[in-house]
């Protein structure tokens, strides 16, 4: 339901890609659900218990294909350095 009200032309999930990295995140700082300011468009995903504050982001051209998990998992040297050669040549999306 929240999809669907912050992004309504979403793709549907089993279309987007999987075991892969699409990109790479910087997060600003965390807070609680009840410190994110109510206007705010991107508050519709802030359920917490902990959200995390993204200011910018890069997306990658192509995907590298890598196994993950939930919470935080090495990277892999080969797809480090794949990753490493791709984001030189990228632009960093800033967000308020």
């Amino acid at each position: 339901e929240r999809l669907r009200i912050a992004w309504p032309d979403a793709p549907s999930e089993h279309s987007l890609p999987s075991s892969k990295i699409v990109g790479l995140i910087h997060v600003a700082e965390h807070r609680l659900p009840a410190e994110c300011p109510p206007e705010h468009p991107q508050t519709v995903w802030a359920v917490g218990p902990i959200c995390h504050v993204i200011d910018k982001a890069i997306q990658l051209t192509r995907p590298i294909q890598h196994g993950g998990s939930q919470g935080l998992w090495e990277i892999s040297p080969a797809a480090k350095e794949k990753l490493c050669r791709q984001i030189a040549d990228l632009k960093v999306k800033q967000f308020e």
